[in-house]
């Protein structure tokens, strides 16, 4: 079960697949994210256990993000943590798209705890992010088809 959500799959369709319910399964994802901080930390004072100090962490944030798969493109964004990711998906801010297409104001008027700084930083790095995914996939164009993915961009940044 923890190697299905591992490899992305979404709770509903691992507690489908396996007859559990969805509460038992996050209960089972929650209690061994919690062994394996538990063993992370004895593995720091052990020297020998290096291998597991290193490692565990790491494993550690992914098994916790796989119990938000949602949230993990917000995650991207500067200054947004899980707390703010989840206020941002609640709020209907489920992609950077539209993140990166919002004002300051709308946000604002929607996520309690948030000021105009910290609203134009979100809306700015959405739009980084987008800019560097676009950058990226018109380079991808442009090696594999020849088109020019330099026209497409100068048409979206301009937009910005």
């Amino acid at each position: 079960m923890l190697h299905r959500l591992w490899r992305q799959e979404t709770f509903f369709d691992v507690a489908e697949r396996f007859h559990v319910s969805r509460g038992w399964l996050q209960n089972v994802l929650q209690a061994t994210c919690s062994q394996a901080s538990s063993i992370a930390r004895f593995a720091e004072k052990i020297p020998s256990f290096w291998p597991l100090k290193n490692l565990l962490p790491d494993l550690v944030q992914h098994l916790r993000d796989c119990s938000q798969q949602e949230l993990i493109p917000l995650l991207a964004l500067d200054g947004v943590k899980r707390g703010r990711a989840r206020q941002l998906y609640n709020a209907g801010f489920k992609t950077i798209g539209l993140i990166a297409s919002a004002d300051s104001s709308m946000l604002l008027s929607t996520i309690d705890h948030l000021n105009r700084r910290q609203a134009n930083a979100i809306i700015r790095s959405a739009k980084v992010l987008l800019r560097d995914q676009l950058a990226e996939k018109a380079e991808e164009l442009e090696e594999q088809f020849g088109i020019k993915g330099t026209e497409i961009l100068a048409k979206f940044f301009s937009s910005l």
